[in-house]
């Protein structure tokens, strides 16, 4: 899945937070792993900054 995308077109933070609090649960907890840098200034990269184990991401 690519969370750009899914943030640009179906899961808004504003309306979907949980579905971001889930992403996040489930990388800490090495379920699912992210491998691409966001390296651009937007709300993925804020929210990325703001995930408790940010370097994973």
């Amino acid at each position: 899945m690519c969370l750009k995308k899914s943030l640009n077109q179906y899961y808004r933070f504003e309306i979907y937070s949980g579905f971001w609090d889930w992403i996040d649960y489930v990388r800490n907890k090495g379920i699912v792993v992210t491998i691409n840098q966001v390296n651009q200034e937007d709300k993925l990269s804020d929210w990325i900054k703001k995930s408790k184990n940010p370097k994973y991401m």
